[in-house]
């Protein structure tokens, strides 16, 4: 993992550049619901990072009803490949866009996918790896499981029934409530819900919530 240091500058004065977030580790979340202390090691791959910049070129992630919206400074995110920063003695995280998994937004209990992943509703006893990778049963059985959030960079990627238009506009977009199956993703836990965090090409296949 590249590393780099700065000593001259706080981090009220340092800025994300282009695509880069520039983020901390979130340190509020500590216990369960019912009081229970969650170790460290068991935290690890289940650590939210609060947003202290955002780059100019970072685009739009995430939706608010039918508004695309940017990451803001205090929104809390899940991720993966980032580099270490010090500053002021303390590491901090510099992550490209591309690599937001999903947001909570600052102020709001729910979480959204972010640019091309679906979030799904997690599985009760559904198997993950130390890693946090969600693998369902079988490559020949993947799971069904419903749609929560779609990022705002996802594909129109199924026809509907009755149509087979090769017009991309005219496609239907994955939406919440429909079901999909997939092949695998990362498990994101907020409190004591669980859900999967899935890049759109593991999507597999679609079975479309009434009223579309």
């Amino acid at each position: 993992m590249n590393t780099s240091d700065v000593k001259t500058n706080t981090i009220t004065e340092v800025r994300a550049y282009n695509n880069y977030i520039l983020m901390e580790k979130d340190e509020v979340q500590k216990e369960t619901s019912g009081g229970i202390i969650i170790p460290d090691s068991a935290q690890k791959n289940n650590e939210w990072f609060k947003v202290i910049s955002v780059g100019p070129s970072c685009s739009t992630g995430y939706y608010e009803g039918t508004e695309a919206k940017r990451l803001q400074p205090g929104d809390l995110v899940r991720k993966h490949s980032d580099i270490d920063v010090y500053i002021d003695g303390r590491t901090y995280k510099l992550v490209p866009d591309d690599n937001i998994l999903c947001v909570r937004p600052q102020g709001s209990e729910k979480i959204k996918a972010f640019k091309q992943h679906v979030l799904v509703e997690g599985m009760q006893g559904q198997k993950v790896t130390e890693s946090g990778l969600h693998i369902p049963e079988s490559a020949q059985r993947p799971d069904w499981s419903r749609v929560v959030s779609v990022g705002s960079e996802c594909k129109r990627g199924y026809h509907a029934q009755g149509h087979h238009t090769q017009d991309d506009e005219e496609l239907p977009l994955l939406k919440a409530g429909d079901r999909v199956q997939y092949h695998k993703g990362l498990t994101i836990k907020l409190g004591e819900r669980a859900y999967v965090a899935i890049p759109e090409p593991h999507v597999l296949m679609v079975f479309p919530s009434a009223g579309m």
